[in-house]
């Protein structure tokens, strides 16, 4: 099978990934490399099946759903050969029917929405907690001094940002 270049890859990316604030680690665990081997073989199949560019499939709620379904059974295989598991089944996985990874319909039943995602990263920065910046104006530079308080220092509380 020849992943070329311009293939737009899995739909879902495993790794590894970074937001900048610290390194990935740069290997990916077996579970997930197993995870992609199988998503990859099971599109190519599916794309081949349906008459569509392994492309169009990738890009498709159907290739969506095959990843899905891959990584839900890869990770329960996984914790199901490890003797330690304490729990009866891994920490959470997917439900999606077999059928969704050919059709559409089932698969937008599945996993398809009119949610909104909104995946944003918060930083707590609590000026009392933090002695050595008493005094000094770090808070200038932040957009939480705009709280509406009259000392901006409270924008900063643990109870400010719940309220965020």
């Amino acid at each position: 099978m020849d992943w070329s270049d311009d293939d737009p890859g899995l739909p879902i990316k495993f790794g590894p990934c970074s937001n900048a604030e610290y390194d990935p680690e740069p290997v990916l665990p077996e579970v997930l490399l197993e995870t992609m081997r199988r998503a990859r073989a099971a599109s190519e199949e599916h794309a081949r099946h349906l008459g569509m560019s392994r492309r169009e499939f990738l890009l498709s709620i159907c290739g969506a759903a095959t990843t899905l379904i891959a990584l839900d059974a890869c990770t329960r295989e996984a914790h199901h050969a490890n003797p330690s598991a304490t729990t009866s089944g891994p920490g959470g996985g997917y439900s999606i029917p077999p059928e969704a990874s050919l059709e559409p319909e089932p698969a937008q039943g599945a996993i398809g929405g009119e949610e909104f995602v909104f995946d944003v990263q918060g930083h707590l920065l609590e000026y009392d907690l933090n002695p050595i910046l008493n005094g000094q104006d770090f808070w200038s530079r932040f957009p939480q001094q705009n709280c509406g308080e009259d000392d901006p220092r409270v924008c900063y509380s643990i109870e400010s940002f719940l309220d965020g």
